[in-house]
């Protein structure tokens, strides 16, 4: 199970237009800083941040660009200039939570998981046959609370079953179905074994922990 970002964010990738990531001291302030790009429309790579936020962490931007509208026209290179040559240079191509499938003869496929499990970042999930029926399900959860102020949080996710096939698929089961809530920004799930059954707790960034009781045992309804 690989978590991600999911495709309900402001990011976006693929292979044809990735999303970059970009690190260097730019403003030669002694302290490195990142740049982000993405591609809008067309081939034109922009700087994910905007005016604002770019000049809060480099300064000299606000006189480069005295108005919205000369950034927001900018390309990533003519905001950074010569600098990002020299820049440590990352690509992501995939923001989808998928699933890594091993076909035991030493291939591997990547599998996303269905829409309703894309609609927020995936923190953290546990396999295991949670409805008794001898197939491996998936329990996850996740959002991403902290995030800069132009981004906003990712906060749509409320936990999520994911009943298998035993064939490397996956079904989404309604938490009206499953029991399942964990809508805080979990950032890992444990299960535990009780004398009263088995519980997982979810952790979770300022918040308190959560327990969902005997999911692991009691059969989920079909």
């Amino acid at each position: 199970m690989l978590g991600n970002l999911g495709w309900n964010y402001k990011y976006q990738a693929s292979h044809d237009k990735p999303f970059h990531v970009y690190a260097a001291d730019f403003d030669s302030s002694g302290s490195f800083d990142i740049a982000l790009g993405y591609y809008l429309a067309g081939e034109t790579l922009y700087p994910v941040r905007g005016r604002q936020c770019s000049a809060e962490q480099m300064p000299a931007l606000a006189d480069k660009f005295p108005t919205y509208k000369e950034f927001g026209n900018a390309s990533i290179f003519e905001v950074y200039g010569k600098a990002l040559g020299q820049a440590i240079h990352y690509e992501a191509t995939n923001f989808s939570n998928s699933v890594l499938i091993n076909s035991g003869t030493g291939q591997l496929s990547l599998r996303p998981l269905p829409n309703e499990a894309q609609i927020s970042p995936i923190n953290s999930a546990i396999a295991d046959d949670f409805d008794q029926d001898g197939i491996t399900d998936l329990l996850v959860a996740g959002n991403l609370f902290g995030s800069e102020v132009e981004t906003g949080r990712a906060d749509a996710g409320k936990g999520l079953f994911l009943r298998g096939d035993g064939q490397g698929s996956f079904s989404p089961v309604p938490p009206h179905q499953s029991g399942l809530w964990l809508p805080l920004d979990v950032r890992a799930l444990l299960p535990v074994q009780t004398k009263a059954g088995p519980i997982i707790f979810a952790g979770s960034n300022n918040a308190p922990l959560q327990a969902v009781g005997r999911a692991m045992k009691k059969p989920m309804p079909q």
